[in-house]
């Protein structure tokens, strides 16, 4: 008698078990049933075909694009790497803070995070590496090896768009 009882409970404790695991991989993981409550579904589904032969093309140019009241346009951004080397000629624009050479655009973000590690750890930071001519950088190469070191015209460094820092006695 008490075997029978045992196995009813644990019947139902398995049971409840199993439709608390599926509720949660359904809600979790309910793509898979997507398709089923779409077919299911009593209101008709949009024609979105009509609204894409409404639309039309419009060409835009940069100055356009300005105009714009929520365009904000900005150049400050500048990609630099193996596929988008410098222009042959370019000359980096550089400040100098502290005796590191940087563009001008570095310095806000540059002091800011410096007195952020400070004030959240009471530890300074320095600048290891600056901007590097392509000189600098070819000596870089040279003696750390490709695959470490950029390729020349392929680094920030170059741009005047990076620093390296460091904390003394943490790397």
């Amino acid at each position: 008698m008490r075997i029978k009882r045992f196995h009813k409970v644990l019947l139902i404790l398995l049971s409840t078990l199993l439709l608390l695991t599926s509720l949660c991989v359904v809600y979790y993981h309910g793509d898979w049933w997507f398709p089923i409550l779409q077919s299911l579904r009593t209101y008709p589904a949009p024609d979105l075909r009509e609204a894409l032969i409404e639309c039309e093309m419009q060409e835009w140019s940069l100055e356009g694009l300005i105009a714009q009241e929520n365009v904000t346009y900005s150049q400050t951004l500048m990609l630099v790497n193996a596929s988008h080397p410098l222009p042959d000629g370019y000359e980096a624009e550089l400040i100098e803070y502290n005796g590191a050479k940087m563009h001008p655009l570095m310095l806000e973000g540059y002091v800011a995070l410096r007195d952020d590690v400070q004030a959240k750890t009471g530890v300074r930071i320095y600048v290891a590496s600056d901007y590097r001519t392509a000189q600098e950088q070819a000596e870089i190469l040279q003696s750390s090896g490709d695959g470490i070191a950029a390729q020349i015209g392929c680094s920030e460094h170059e741009a005047g768009l990076a620093l390296d820092v460091y904390a003394p006695y943490f790397g």
